[in-house]
C-alpha cells in the first residue's frame, strides 16, 4: 500500500488515505491524487490519455460501488481537477473514469477520510432540576459541561470524557 494523504485539523487528529497498489492494474495514462481541504476533497489527475472525451468522477463509501458525482470535458491542458464539496463521512475513496471513443479507462483509487461531524443536544428546554446533554460523533472526547444562570454567573462545571460515540450527560 502506499501513502497518499495526510491531514491535521485543530483538534490534532490526523487521517490517512492508503491506496492499495496492484502493478498489473495501474494506469499510466490517468493518475489521482486527492487531498482533503477543510469539509471537502480536492482531486486532481494527469492524463496522456489523448482520446478521451470526457472524464465522470466516481466516488464510494465502500470501495466496490462507486457512484457519479461530476463529469469533466476533455481539454487540451492534460491537468484536471474537481472538488467534492459533499463527501460522507467515514472513507470515500474516489475514481476517475476516462470515456474514450468505444471504451472507458478508469484511474488509480484515492481514499480520503472524513470525521463525522459532531452534534449536540439539550434537554429539556426548559430545564428545572434535571438537564441531558445528548453527543453523537464524539467518542474520546473530553469535553467541559458549565451552565450559567441568567445573570452570567457560572452555577456548575465538570469535565466528561466520552467513551462510546453516542454519550449522554445527565
Amino acid at each position: 500500500a502506499v501513502l497518499t494523504g495526510i491531514s491535521g485539523n485543530n483538534d490534532h487528529n490526523y487521517d490517512f488515505g492508503l491506496t492499495p497498489v496492484n502493478p498489473l492494474l495501474a494506469n499510466e495514462y490517468l493518475i489521482l491524487t486527492g487531498v482533503k481541504k477543510e469539509n471537502s476533497a480536492l482531486l486532481k489527475w494527469t492524463t496522456n490519455e489523448f482520446n478521451a472525451l470526457s472524464f465522470i468522477i466516481e466516488r464510494s463509501t465502500d470501495g466496490a460501488n462507486f457512484i457519479s458525482i461530476g463529469t469533466l470535458s476533455y481539454n487540451t491542458s492534460n491537468q484536471f481537477e474537481f472538488t467534492d464539496n459533499n463527501p460522507a463521512p467515514g472513507a470515500n475513496y474516489y475514481r476517475i473514469k476516462a470515456i474514450t471513443t468505444g471504451s472507458a479507462k478508469y484511474s488509480n483509487i484515492q481514499q480520503l477520510g472524513f470525521a463525522s461531524p459532531k452534534q449536540v443536544s439539550i434537554y429539556p428546554n426548559p430545564a428545572k432540576d434535571h438537564l441531558n446533554i445528548a453527543i453523537k460523533n464524539a467518542v474520546g472526547t473530553s469535553l467541559v459541561a458549565a451552565i450559567y444562570n441568567s445573570a452570567g454567573i457560572r452555577v456548575f462545571q465538570k469535565n466528561y470524557q466520552t467513551q462510546n460515540e453516542n454519550s449522554t450527560i445527565t
